[in-house]
């Protein structure tokens, strides 16, 4: 009995395994899925702020971008690119309620949260959001980001690190 329990245990998994993985992917954010080349983004210029500052990621402006999303008017719009690929989305706004609120509405209920100040943390697939509040300017930004592929920046960091820490 316990084989047979066992046995069926491993089929259910194996099949939530394979109907994930067959399942069609879904858009990261508007029609862009994790993994797009900058291509994709059209018209785009290369932006440089030290308060984005990642090393190894590439991030982009994309010309003419509609700022609108749903209710909430965003400030700017970041996309992160990681060996050509998207990794992250950055969207900066006046409105950290609505953020949370947005993120709420797609993700559900975030797997972490602090009672004191927005800070958020939603994973769904292989998609990661946090949405945070600067208390002190009283903005936000919300930051979509490929689980996968960060996995892989952090490797790549990692190696970095390991590399330069040879030069000493």
């Amino acid at each position: 009995m316990r084989r047979f329990a066992l046995a069926l245990i491993v089929v259910m998994l194996t099949l939530s395994y394979v109907q994930i993985s067959l399942a069609a992917p879904q858009p990261a954010f508007r029609d862009l899925y994790w993994g797009d080349p900058p291509e994709k983004l059209g018209v785009t210029t290369v932006f440089h702020g030290k308060e984005f500052d990642l090393p190894g990621i590439e991030l982009r402006i994309k010309a003419s971008e509609d700022m609108q999303l749903g209710p909430l008017t965003a400030n700017m719009i970041l996309y992160g690119f990681f060996k050509n690929r998207l990794t992250m989305v950055f969207i900066l706004a006046n409105d950290p309620k609505m953020l949370s609120q947005i993120a709420r509405a797609k993700y559900g209920e975030p797997q972490n949260s602090n009672m004191f100040m927005i800070d958020e943390l939603y994973i769904r697939g292989d998609t990661s959001c946090a949405v945070k509040e600067d208390i002190f300017d009283k903005t936000g930004y919300m930051m979509l980001a490929s689980t996968a592929i960060v996995l892989e920046y952090n490797q790549w960091q990692k190696e970095q690190a390991e590399e330069a820490s040879k030069a000493f």
